[in-house]
């Protein structure tokens, strides 16, 4: 290793590089920071008290991770295609928009992004750990079954520690305008079934929400609850 060449990590530390610019020692950050490293030797070098010094970096665009991938989709329903030859890739901090007339097929490839149908053809690749939450166009709940208990089951799903329970059932109910909490799920309206089906979506923390037409049955103020619980949304990922 050549004494005195050092290259700025994103942890804030400055890692020393071998002969062939590579780092001398591991980042806390793992490989990620490699990115910073070939951007910082490409600029150009400093010399401070006789030390060679990439310069920091202040802006440094990072791989964004992959979360879902899909090859050749296709969907038929006898001679007829839904779709056929879909392939797409949904990255951290995409939004996505799938718009098409009624009967198209939106709502299956939803669904077999979801992993909830099978597709004739193709396949769909979810990163490993990537919590995925899927919302119907049409929510239903068991007879009996509190909105307490919709929210309580969907983070038990999430793996949420039983001592978060309260205060995460709390504000996303809160937030979504739920007052009765012991309320029976099943005979709710259309619109508050659509926003209690929101809430325990949202309330997962996923890294995916595929929504299906989610402000069907909403009024102004379930439209509003759905926009605050969406804001709500990067806190409890």
């Amino acid at each position: 290793m050549s004494p005195g060449r050092l290259a700025p990590s994103c942890d804030g530390a400055r890692i020393p590089l071998n002969n062939n610019d590579q780092p001398a020692q591991a980042c806390t950050t793992g490989s990620v920071c490699m990115g910073v490293w070939r951007q910082a030797l490409s600029a150009k070098r400093e010399v401070v008290e006789g030390v060679e010094i990439a310069p920091d970096i202040l802006e440094v665009n990072l791989p964004v991770a992959l979360l879902l991938n899909t090859q050749g989709l296709a969907k038929s329903y006898g001679a007829a295609f839904l779709f056929r030859n879909v392939s797409l890739s949904i990255q951290e901090g995409d939004r996505v928009g799938l718009i098409g007339p009624n009967g198209s097929g939106k709502s299956t490839l939803l669904e077999i992004l979801a992993q909830r149908r099978d597709a004739d053809a193709g396949e769909v690749s979810v990163r490993k750990g990537t919590r995925l939450a899927y919302l119907p166009q049409e929510s239903h709940f068991a007879p009996g079954e509190t909105v307490r208990g919709v929210i309580r089951r969907a983070l038990e799903l999430a793996g949420v520690p039983e001592a978060e329970w309260q205060a995460r059932e709390g504000e996303t109910l809160g937030r979504a305008g739920f007052e009765d909490f012991d309320a029976d799920a099943s005979a709710l309206s259309g619109g508050w079934r659509k926003r209690l089906g929101i809430a325990e979506v949202l309330v997962q923390g996923p890294a995916i929400v595929l929504l299906d037409e989610p402000t069907n049955h909403l009024d102004l103020g379930g439209l509003s609850g759905w926009r605050s619980c969406c804001r709500m949304l990067r806190s409890l990922a």
